[in-house]
């Protein structure tokens, strides 16, 4: 273990740091953009599968008692 002093770091270095956290901020945005649209794709297929299932549900209902 050596006894160096810590060294505040340079401005460069808090610049870099800086632009990772924007990225980073960048990245989760896009992630959260990609999950939103994802489930709004994906809601609009199964409402469509929900729905012909409920006609179908309702024509057998119909034919049943019908007879």
């Amino acid at each position: 273990m050596s006894n160096k002093p810590v060294s505040r770091p340079t401005s460069r270095e808090r610049w870099q740091s800086g632009a990772t956290a924007i990225e980073y901020g960048l990245i989760a945005a896009f992630v959260a953009l990609a999950v939103y649209a994802g489930t709004i794709v994906a809601g609009n297929g199964l409402g469509g599968i929900f729905f012909a299932m409920d006609n179908q549900l309702q024509g057998a209902l119909r034919n049943e008692q019908g007879s």
